[in-house]
């Protein structure tokens, strides 16, 4: 999945780096802000422990301090088909 952090400003755009927490005890991913987005991946192994949270931190810069943001990632079992065969298909006496 992608997980994105925006990090804005009334007073410009902010630099630096932001650093990702999956709430799974995976170890954390840190991007570059890129146009005020940072961008990563992930993919959650168990749907032991959720909903997750997903917290974003943004570690600040020369003229913008830093912020965190959070949201919540549900994980489900995947949907699955059952199909089932026979041969040779039997005949049919009537």
């Amino acid at each position: 999945m992608t997980v994105q952090a925006t990090v804005s400003s009334a007073s410009g755009a902010p630099t630096g780096t932001v650093t990702f927490s999956f709430g799974d005890g995976t170890s954390t991913a840190t991007a570059t802000l890129s146009g005020g987005v940072a961008t990563v991946t992930h993919a959650y192994t168990t749907t032991t422990g959720s909903p997750f949270t997903l917290t974003a931190t943004y570690g600040g810069d020369a003229s913008f301090n830093g912020s965190t943001g959070t949201d919540t990632q549900t994980v489900t079992r995947a949907t699955t088909t059952t199909t089932v065969v026979s041969t040779p298909k039997p005949l049919h006496d009537g």
